[in-house]
């Protein structure tokens, strides 16, 4: 069966795993998309005069009141997605840990600037919010990549529509729910599930100050194309095709362990899960080997056990997808795979692609999942230029145990971020970004409160002084 289907003004979603239908979810209608509407505009003008001190105050309640319920959140997460039940926990720690970051990082963001005066004339900076917020979540990270747009506008003033992705529609009740119980006004953070037609009438409305969405670079088009008359500020996490250069001195053994982590993790559906791996010809024979045997390693089965280290593919039309990747790669270069066959439910056993003849379709192709190119170069430059070498710009990693051609390396690369000795990992005081066609804008670090508020400059002559 299809993993969503439409049936009237419901959508059903199954089980990743057992691939049993297992949540319906009721669309919203124009007239309750309005209501919602008018309702979080309210909630925005009550909330935009509440001091910087205490909104950050509510958001440390939020915090606590999240945490009393990652039980059945991570359950939640889980059967939705079908992410092992400890990655669902990581997932949460790591929204909390995000959130702290946020908040600390918010006086020094969102308090006026107060320059010096000249003469009798006294000159400040306020930031004031933009009003109302659609923040678009994708499936495979829904809360990480919710927290990154949502605490930061509400703590700027700002009051928050949030979309989650059906996949994952559960997250936004959790969202709402926290919000409210730790004091925020009510309708301040409000989800919605509007249908695609809907979504794209609500962006046309006029009546957003900023939109975040996270997901596909082809949806997030659509998305731009709606908000451009307005003006509205937009920030775009979008799709990539990470890369990571293993050079001749790198700690092999390390790389191997990172690297396959990167492309595994979360069954590789993950915006910066590494998708190539450029190995120097000298270490690549002892790469491949060391990569392959780790895939063998993962276990499977009902991701709610602890045991289980990797869980099936969310949805079926990517998995149909990452099928389709491996049929077409079959021709120019040699896919190895653990044991694909008999694994239950949409499970895609980790997969490597090596030996290419030419340019394999796995190199460009769009697909989510725990599958990887993995290429010989000979000399560094011959790696950056492969890497480079891509539509998307999100991440990319060296691994190396020279820190000098680590600082060569690493600007010629055209991509938000540059990790040494790591991948797939995002920091919260650092910010997150893509070039090229994955996307605009920033989130995270004191940079990510930028689309959430706009800036009013006080220039006051005061007469009763003298200059």
């Amino acid at each position: 069966m299809s993993s969503v289907i439409k049936r009237s003004a419901q959508l059903i979603i199954d089980n990743p795993y057992t691939r049993e239908a297992s949540e319906r979810i009721t669309l919203a209608s124009t007239k309750s998309l309005s209501v919602s509407l008018d309702q979080s505009s309210a909630a925005q003008n009550t909330w935009r005069g509440v001091p910087l001190a205490d909104r950050i105050a509510l958001g440390q309640k939020f915090i606590s009141s999240f945490l009393g319920k990652k039980d059945s959140i991570a359950q939640d997460l889980t059967k939705q997605i079908g992410k092992p039940i400890q990655q669902s926990h990581n997932e949460i720690n790591t929204t909390v840990d995000r959130a702290q970051t946020i908040l600390r990082l918010a006086p020094s963001v969102l308090s006026d600037d107060i320059l010096s005066d000249k003469g009798n004339v006294s000159r400040k900076v306020t930031k004031e919010p933009v009003g109302t917020v659609m923040v678009i979540s994708p499936w495979n990270y829904p809360l990480l990549c919710g927290i990154n747009a949502i605490l930061p506008a509400v703590l700027a003033g700002n009051s928050v529509l949030l979309k989650p992705a059906f996949r994952a529609s559960k997250t936004g009740q959790h969202f709402e729910t926290a919000f409210a119980e730790a004091g925020f006004p009510k309708h301040l953070v409000s989800a919605i599930y509007p249908d695609d037609d809907h979504l794209s009438s609500l962006l046309a409305s006029k009546k957003f100050g900023a939109i975040s969405f996270t997901g596909s670079t082809g949806v997030g088009k659509k998305v731009a194309t709606n908000v451009a008359p307005h003006f509205s500020n937009l920030v775009l996490e979008l799709s990539s095709k990470d890369g990571s250069y293993v050079a001749p001195d790198a700690d092999l053994a390390y790389a191997i362990d990172s690297l396959v982590d990167g492309v595994a993790y979360n069954a590789g559906q993950s915006c910066c899960g590494v998708k190539r791996i450029f190995v120097h010809e000298s270490v690549y024979d002892k790469f491949v080997e060391g990569a392959t045997a780790l895939f063998d390693k993962y276990v499977y089965g009902d991701p709610m056990s602890p045991e289980v280290t990797i869980g099936p593919i969310a949805n079926e039309s990517g998995y149909a997808t990452l099928l389709n990747t491996v049929r077409k790669s079959l021709t120019g270069a040699v896919v190895t795979t653990t044991k694909q066959k008999g694994l239950p439910g949409r499970y895609f056993a980790p997969t490597l692609i090596k030996d290419l003849t030419g340019e394999s379709y796995a190199m460009t192709a769009d697909y989510f999942g725990p599958m990887v190119v993995v290429t010989p170069v000979k000399t560094d430059e011959e790696a950056v230029a492969r890497i480079n070498n891509s539509d998307y710009g999100l991440t990319a990693s060296i691994y190396t145990n020279d820190q000098a051609r680590a600082a060569r390396i690493a600007p010629l690369l055209n991509v938000g971020t540059v990790y040494v000795n790591r991948c797939d990992y995002l920091d919260p005081e650092l910010p997150w970004s893509g070039r090229k066609q994955s996307g605009n804008g920033k989130s995270l670090g004191t940079y990510g409160f930028g689309a959430y508020f706009t800036t009013k400059s006080y220039n006051v002559r005061d007469l009763s002084k003298t200059q």
